[in-house]
């Protein structure tokens, strides 16, 4: 007598856009996972599932914006919802199902302009952002190429 799998597999991967963070999700299947991304992924899986519909959600993280849930196995079944940040996905028996979210960091640009009256000068600024930049004017006027920014980067 043999006996044959009748349980599923689920699995989180997290993929980031524009440097890693860390990120938690809501499943109870999954025992509530906070995924840090390394390289721009991370993942966990929940093995041995009873066939049924299971739920996973992110809550969002300040600086990043969730861009994408797609889900492969069971796909067609997903039922992906980015304004509450969910997929509800079936998991058959003997079936892998892999559930992907994906996020982009939020950025913005700092350009640092120089102005001088009455003669142009070299100036040094102290910024560990921008790598302590120094402007020289010529005609009054200098400035740096804008340079992009993070949130946690504002002070």
């Amino acid at each position: 007598m043999s006996c044959i799998p009748v349980s599923g597999t689920l699995q989180l991967v997290k993929r980031t856009t524009g440097g890693d963070g860390t990120f938690a999700f809501t499943s109870a299947e999954l025992s509530n996972p906070s995924l840090t991304t390394v390289s721009g992924v991370a993942q966990t899986s929940a093995t041995r599932l009873a066939p049924g519909t299971y739920v996973l959600s992110e809550p969002a993280t300040a600086g990043w914006d969730l861009t994408s849930i797609a889900c492969t196995g069971n796909a067609t079944a997903a039922t992906v919802t980015l304004a509450t940040r969910s997929v509800s996905v079936p998991v058959a028996a003997n079936e892998t199902v892999v559930c992907t979210f994906n996020n982009q960091r939020q950025t913005g640009t700092l350009q640092l302009v120089k102005r001088s009256a009455g003669g142009d000068g070299t100036f040094a600024f102290t910024s560990v952002e921008l790598s302590n930049p120094s402007l020289t004017t010529v005609s009054g006027t200098a400035q740096q190429r804008p340079q992009p920014l993070f949130p946690a980067h504002i002070r």
